[in-house]
């Protein structure tokens, strides 16, 4: 099976991962030419952990950073589960002794049916060549610390801000896109 080739243009994935020990919450990543870049936000406690790694054929394998000298390793099974949903399942943590699925949507595709509550995401896809403005910008936003900020920054795709109202989407977006960066307004989940 061959649910996605790796020599693809850069595709934005946003999948709602289970870790089967209680851990539920999001995990967002770009997929370009066989490589994942993203993070896992974990609901329970809200903690973001920056991911990469790479997808082949039918196999994904990345690493969480839970610090900047520790992490865990997670590889898992893609399958295509029909109405543009890829499965994914797999192990991960020491010796891969974890658990985890995630069922995942190309993010130009997760409001086909999730557009009914009028709520939308801002997503920050690429922070583009300046950096520090972005991050700034995200500071000013949000509230994050500088170090929060910078880690939401490089480890983009981020959703910076969920359940806004359109209007507010529009000036969140704007905000950031005149600080140089790439963003996305997506329905809320």
């Amino acid at each position: 099976m061959n649910p996605r080739k790796a020599d693809r243009s850069a595709e934005g994935w946003r999948c709602s991962i289970d870790l089967h020990q209680g851990d539920t919450g999001t995990l967002q990543f770009e997929h370009v030419d066989g490589n994942v870049r993203g993070a896992i936000t974990v609901r329970n406690g809200s903690q973001r952990h920056p991911i990469s790694g790479t997808w082949k054929e039918d196999r994904i394998e990345f690493w969480r950073a839970l610090s900047e000298r520790s992490g865990q390793p997670f590889a898992g099974t893609v399958a295509d589960a029909g109405d543009g949903v890829m499965r994914i399942a797999g192990r991960f943590a020491n010796e891969y002794r974890g658990v985890w699925s995630a069922d995942c949507r190309l993010e130009g595709e997760a409001g086909a049916g999730a557009g009914s509550s009028g709520r939308l995401d801002i997503v920050l896809i690429d922070p583009g060549e300046n950096k520090i403005a972005v991050i700034k910008a995200v500071r000013a936003i949000t509230g994050l610390g500088l170090r929060e900020a910078k880690a939401a920054v490089e480890s983009a795709p981020y959703t910076i801000q969920s359940g806004l109202s359109e209007k507010d989407a529009k000036s969140v977006a704007a905000e950031l896109e005149r600080a140089g960066a790439r963003v996305a307004i997506q329905p809320t989940r």
